[in-house]
Parts: C-alpha cells; sequence; structure tokens
C-alpha cells in the first residue's frame, strides 16, 4: 500500500512480480500462434514440403518447420529474450495444439491450446509458467487460465518522486505466484465480455549495495522483508478487428480491465485498477505499415507496490517510473523491405501521478528508437525483434519475438 512509513522493502517487491507475469504471459501466446500457423500451413502443403525438402530448398521451410516434424500437434520453442528489468536470457516453450474438428478448421476458428514455459536471465533471474487458451461452441466462449512462480532479482527505483531514487536504485529480490483465469462470452460482431479472478502472492527482500565511507569497499546491506498477498475479480470487455493477433496490418484492438481486490475475499489490502487500451494499425501499402497504441491505468486504496501503474516504453527498466496512474502514447512505422528483413522506426512518451489532477505536475518521459525485424514464419507473420530505445537519462536495446504491441 502506499504509505511514506513503508521501508524500501515494502516497495521493492511488488513490482517486480507484475512484469515477470508480463513476459511469461506475453511470450507463450506469441510462441504458441507461431507455432500452430506454421504447423497448420505445413499440413496443408505437405506435398510442396516434401518436393522442397528432395530439391534441398530450405530456404523455403520456415524456421519452426526445421526444428520440428510437420505433423507433431506438441512442440518445444526456444525464444531469446533481453531487457534492461531482467537481462538477457531464453524462454524456453513446450506448446500442446488440441485436436480440433473438421467443421471448425474449415470456419477458421482459433485452435485451443496450453503450453508451459520457462525462463532464465542473465540477473540470475528465472521462472515457469502454464497457460491454456479455449476456445468453445464456435468461439461463443473463450477460456484462459494462467498460473506460475518466479524468482527474480530487479532494481526499484522508488515510486514517483517520493524516494528520490531515480537516478539510483536498490536490489530487489522477488518470488512470486500467481493463478489467473478469464471468462468470455461473445456478445456481437468481435465484441468479447468476461470475468476474471487473480490471486497473487509474493516474497520481498530489499538489498543496498553500499559504499562504506566512501573507501571503494562495497558491502551488501539488507533493508528487510516482507511478504503480501493480493486477490481480486473484476470485469473485463475487448473488440479485436486485426487482420493478425501477432504483427497486424489492418484493424484495431481495444480492451477494458478492472480489478477489484478486497480483504472480504483473501487480499492483505483493499484496492482497484483499472485498465483502458486502444491499438490501431493502419497498411500504406503492404510492405509500410503504421501503427499506434494507447495505454491508460488508474488505481485506488491501499496499493501494494507491485500493481503501481508503470510507463511501458522501451529504453528503460519496467520498474523505473511508477506510481498510481499512468497515462502514455507510442507509435510505429514497419517497413519491409526485402522478403523477411524489415525496419522500425517507434516514437512515444508518458508520465506516471499520484492523483489524477497531477498529471501536469510530474516529468513527461519521452521515447524513441528503432529497430531490426526478420520474420520468422510468413504465414502468421512472426517476427524477432531487436530494438533500441532511448530516453532522455537512458538507454537499452529489447530483443524478443513478436512485436511490441
Amino acid at each position: 500500500m502506499r504509505n511514506t512509513s513503508l521501508t524500501t522493502n515494502h516497495i521493492n517487491r511488488w513490482c517486480r512480480t507484475g512484469f515477470a507475469v508480463v513476459v511469461l504471459a506475453v511470450a507463450v501466446p506469441v510462441a504458441a500462434g507461431a507455432a500452430w500457423a506454421t504447423t497448420k500451413g505445413v499440413l496443408k502443403d505437405s506435398e510442396k514440403l516434401e518436393e522442397d525438402l528432395k530439391e534441398n530448398l530450405p530456404e523455403r521451410v520456415s524456421f519452426f518447420s526445421k526444428l520440428f516434424k510437420p505433423d507433431r500437434r506438441f512442440l518445444i520453442v526456444p525464444i531469446p529474450q533481453s531487457n534492461p528489468t531482467i537481462g538477457s536470457g531464453v524462454i524456453l516453450t513446450a506448446i500442446y495444439f488440441h485436436r480440433q474438428s473438421e467443421e471448425d478448421a474449415e470456419l477458421g476458428l482459433p485452435v485451443s491450446s496450453t503450453q508451459g514455459a520457462l525462463l532464465y536471465a542473465s540477473s540470475d533471474s528465472y521462472g515457469g509458467v502454464v497457460q491454456h487458451q479455449g476456445f468453445y461452441a464456435k468461439d461463443r466462449w473463450r477460456v484462459e487460465v494462467l498460473a506460475g512462480a518466479t524468482d527474480l532479482k530487479l532494481d526499484f527505483f522508488g515510486v514517483g518522486d517520493a524516494l528520490g531514487l531515480k537516478n539510483q536504485s536498490v536490489r530487489w529480490n522477488l518470488k512470486g505466484a500467481i493463478f489467473q483465469p478469464k471468462l468470455f462470452r461473445r456478445l456481437m460482431g468481435n465484441w468479447f465480455a468476461g470475468a476474471e479472478a487473480r490471486l497473487l502472492a509474493t516474497e520481498n527482500e530489499f538489498i543496498v549495495n553500499f559504499d562504506f565511507l566512501g573507501t571503494g569497499q562495497r558491502e551488501e546491506i539488507p533493508l528487510g522483508e516482507f511478504d503480501q498477498t493480493s486477490m481480486g475479480l473484476g470485469p473485463l470487455l475487448r473488440r479485436d478487428t486485426r487482420d493478425n493477433r501477432f504483427n497486424a496490418y489492418r484493424g484495431s484492438y481495444f480492451e477494458f480491465e478492472g480489478l477489484f481486490n478486497d480483504t472480504a475475499i483473501g487480499s492483505d489490502t483493499t484496492y482497484q485498477a483499472y485498465m483502458v487500451r486502444y491499438r490501431a494499425y493502419h497498411a500504406l501499402r503492404e510492405n509500410l505499415i503504421v501503427a499506434a497504441d494507447g495505454r491508460a491505468r488508474f488505481t485506488g486504496g491501499k496499493i501494494p507496490f507491485y500493481d503501481f501503474s508503470r510507463l511501458e516504453l522501451r529504453g528503460f527498466s519496467a520498474t523505473r517510473y511508477m506510481d498510481n496512474h499512468v497515462l502514455q502514447f507510442q507509435s510505429e512505422i514497419r517497413w519491409r523491405f526485402y522478403k523477411r528483413l524489415g525496419l522500425v522506426g517507434f516514437f512515444g512518451g508518458g508520465t506516471v501521478a499520484p492523483e489524477l489532477d497531477e498529471f501536469d505536475n510530474g516529468t513527461f518521459v519521452w521515447s524513441g528508437g528503432g529497430g531490426l525485424r526478420f520474420m520468422l514464419t510468413e504465414k502468421s507473420r512472426i517476427n524477432l525483434r531487436l530494438d533500441y530505445g532511448r530516453t532522455r537519462d537512458d538507454g537499452a536495446f529489447h530483443l524478443f519475438v513478436g512485436e511490441a504491441f
């Protein structure tokens, strides 16, 4: 919760769990989509694939097809990743695609899948997650279930300007576990409404690396430990008209989430969080795409530090800018200039604030940069992404599979 009597230890432990879940939750469905799209295409064109292999034309076989037999419904996909929050490493994902009826396949309905992922990063951070994405009754019902655990070594910079840690940090060792089911029902067209529950438990330890009396001999001094649990329920609303959920050329995506955590249902504190996001995509040409993303998140009540709103831009750690509320935007121009190769330029900005009427008083953070793309699968347009983002005070590389938005 926001409380000036809390130590730095109370602050640090909450932010890491949220980031770890984001990394794993994004990586798993992206890997699943890439593998399924490739496998489905190979099955449909098996004769063509066989001819290609006989003629020694490996460049015409997709990345995932080289790794796995085309008739498998269970796949293992390694995903490289690098970011300033946990460092560089790899996410190893295992995916199982459930059987689909011939009628559903002919209608082009999505395929249910169950995935597991293991993460290891150079900061000696690691974690594991299992996720199920189910599509039922001709895609009238959708079910998503996420369960995972992490052990992360992070840097904590404080909340807002209160702690004066913007140019320095303390180490935050975070152990966390999450269970989060979601249920959606199609309303009409591309609109889905639903509800979610989330149980999040954390163990936090904060350590400062201190140069005693300026002698150059640094020592690690523990600042404290604490545990906290959040339990919440809330509504969901989505509308998705994108032509591809991994790398859209056209369409838009809207989502709203509300989460109400309360001591009456097992949470250590009572607080609320609301998030709204809108993304739009427009093709100037088939190989030249303009994309935009806007996001707002607001919280109220006794908020644990891991659940504060954060700026989600490139160029700095995910725990760098946090407070009760956040407003941000970002835009990209994506140019696929040669076969599977592409270039991207991006620009964005945002700010955090302790109160809704104090956005004008905070520091506005600009972020910009560019990157390279290599398309791993042409059917589903899955890209390997390498970006360099820069702000006034920071700069960082980001390596991942899938677009930033």
